[in-house]
Parts: C-alpha cells; sequence; structure tokens
C-alpha cells in the first residue's frame, strides 16, 4: 500500500477534543495564570495524545506583533457590521497575543457604483503597501487583489468566495441548503400549485447566489415548484424594486417570492405597492430591524441566515492561526443556515 502522510495535528484539533477555545488550549500551553488549573491539564493531557507540537514558527511570533486587516464590502453596513462585530470578538479573544486588526468598512451605499469600485481597489491596494499579515475581507472580486497577491498576504473571505491565488479559507453559511429550505419553504407555506419566483444579487457562476440557486432547483424537484422567473438586482434597492414590480407584472398570479440576499427592501416595497402583500409567500435572507417588523406583521412568512457575526469570528480566528502555525484544517467551511419565524425572532 502506497504511504500516506500523517494530517499534522493542529491547536484546533486540540480545542474541537476539548470543546474550548485556541486562545484556551494556548494559554494552557504558555503557563498563563488567567486559567483554571484543571482546564490547563485536561489541554496538556490532549496534547500529549494527539501529539500536538506548537510550530517553532508561532513561538517566535507569540513575543512579535501580529498585523491583521479586515474589509467589510457591501452596500448595507447594517449586514457587514456584524462581520466587524464577529472579527473585533476574535480579536478581543486573541488578546494574549500582540495582535492590531484594523477595520475598514464601506459606507457608500450601492456597493456596484464607481465610487464602490474605487473604494475596494484603493483598500487593498494600500493593505498591500502596508504589508499587513492578513487579510479578512467580505467582497466581490476586484482589480486591487492583483496587488495582495503580489505581496503574498494570506486571504480568507467570508459570506462570498473571491478568486484570489493567497485564499487559504472561504467561510460562507451553506448555500445549496439554503435555498433547498427556501423551496421547501414555498412549497409548505404558500400554494404549491402556482409559480414562484426568485430575486437574486447574481455575481455570477461561481457566487454564493448560483449555490443558492442550485439548491433551490434540487429541492424544488422533491416539493414541486414552478420556478416562472429568476431576476438579478445586484444588491441595489431600486433594481430590486423595479424588477419585482416588472415580475409581479408579467406574472400576476404568483404564489410566492424568494429573495436569496440581504436586499430585501425593494421587493418588499414593490410587493406592498402591487397589493400583493399577505396574497404571496415571501421568504428573506438574514435579519434587519425592517425586516422584523415585516415578519411580525405577518409580510414576510419566514427568512433564512448565514450569521455574520460567526462568519468574521471565526474568519479571523482561522486566519490568525495560519499566520502562527502555517497550516488550516480546510480550504472551505460551510456553516448551517439559520431559520427565523416570527415564533422565535426574539433570539435573533
Amino acid at each position: 500500500m502506497p504511504h500516506e502522510t500523517k494530517k499534522r495535528v493542529t491547536i484546533y484539533d486540540v480545542a474541537k477534543a476539548l470543546n474550548v477555545s485556541t486562545a484556551t488550549v494556548h494559554r494552557a500551553l504558555s503557563g498563563k495564570e488567567t486559567i483554571h488549573e484543571k482546564t490547563r491539564e485536561r489541554v496538556l493531557e490532549m496534547v500529549d495524545r494527539l501529539g500536538y507540537r506548537p510550530n517553532r514558527l508561532a513561538r517566535s511570533l507569540s513575543s512579535k506583533n501580529v498585523r491583521l486587516a479586515v474589509v467589510a464590502f457591501t452596500s448595507f453596513p447594517e449586514f457587514h457590521d456584524s462581520i466587524i462585530a464577529g472579527a473585533k470578538q476574535a480579536t478581543e479573544d486573541l488578546a494574549d497575543f500582540n495582535l492590531h486588526t484594523d477595520f475598514y468598512s464601506y459606507l457608500g451605499g450601492d456597493s456596484n457604483a464607481a465610487a464602490g469600485t474605487e473604494f475596494l481597489n484603493n483598500t487593498l491596494e494600500r493593505i498591500a503597501k502596508d504589508r499587513y499579515d492578513g487579510l479578512l475581507i467580505c467582497a466581490r472580486n476586484a482589480d486591487g487583489f492583483v496587488a495582495i497577491e503580489r505581496k503574498k498576504i494570506p486571504v480568507v473571505t467570508v459570506v462570498n468566495h473571491v478568486a484570489v491565488s493567497t485564499r487559504k479559507l472561504s467561510i460562507r453559511y451553506h448555500g445549496r441548503v439554503a435555498g433547498r429550505m427556501a423551496a421547501e419553504l414555498l412549497y409548505r407555506m404558500g400554494n404549491a400549485n402556482q409559480a414562484v419566483a426568485i430575486a437574486s444579487g447574481s455575481y455570477g457562476e461561481r457566487s454564493i447566489h448560483s449555490e443558492i440557486l442550485e439548491g433551490f432547483k434540487e429541492q424544488a424537484l422533491v416539493t414541486p415548484l414552478s420556478l416562472v422567473a429568476t431576476y438579478s438586482h445586484y444588491d441595489s434597492k431600486d433594481a430590486a424594486y423595479d424588477a419585482t414590480i416588472q415580475t409581479l407584472r408579467e406574472h400576476p398570479y404568483l404564489a410566492g417570492i424568494y429573495v436569496d440576499s440581504f436586499n430585501s427592501f425593494g421587493v418588499i416595497e414593490a410587493v406592498k405597492d402591487m397589493g400583493m402583500e399577505r396574497k404571496l409567500t415571501l421568504i428573506t435572507s438574514d435579519i434587519s430591524e425592517n425586516l422584523r417588523a415585516h415578519i411580525s406583521q405577518g409580510i414576510v412568512q419566514a427568512t433564512i441566515c448565514q450569521n455574520q457575526f460567526e462568519q468574521g469570528r471565526m474568519g479571523l480566528e482561522h486566519l490568525f492561526w495560519y499566520i502562527m502555525e502555517g497550516t488550516i484544517e480546510s480550504s472551505t467551511i460551510l456553516l448551517p443556515p439559520q431559520l427565523v419565524l416570527n415564533s422565535n425572532i426574539e433570539l435573533y
């Protein structure tokens, strides 16, 4: 039999085995006093059992500054603020290290406008010029990534996966499962004998939206639905409004709409202006204060959340330990979609 290379044990393996944080494992190994002695003993025992050996580079870096950049680039600050909050939490969790994190948040509205493209490219070029040790980013593909690649800055992406050669990890929710959930919800909550439509963010064949559409179509074969229209709005509220009005006029007997991105505002306004609220089933994505009100009023039946906070927290933590350890457990981590109804909305 061919010789199989044994997978190197990482700090994540130890943390998972004990159901503790990576920071706790580090504290136990470094002799920090801010940890209970019984916990330290459990960690050391598991380290021996698994054969974990801290990277020499990690030990040398632990006394040096590590600089990370976090870029949150979408059309909706209310959406990407949760990513930043998660990354800030991870930074606090790693307070034992000399970690410094800078945050770059786009607040200019439509991220597809010229101003958005300029912001993204300029920010990426600045990060490359300042030689950050790593980049956590929620964005789309852009020319500025050339500078990141040239400097060989390791990248972790969240929400969407950007095609950059230095990307080490993509963390996002399971889009295919989210699409399946949406199809089943439309089937069970609405009129399964009538047509439905999808309002999509749509950023190309390899985007999260293409994964969602694949899952939706898969489930539609099991719980039969007639998908008569899929229209794109590219995260523009106005484009979403206009496209929804057109779709409702072309399909006056539409039974439901699934909005596969945070940009549900324009879709909901169009549905209300056409007098279709509560006459069709609306399944949206993510959560906002505006959406909470529409769920409570029964205008939106359910929303499927992708937990941006956890993506930001996990993304920064994995990026940091990649820099410290030189390894990463997987190239992709898919988080389970979260279903939010009026009955459990207080939890989100």
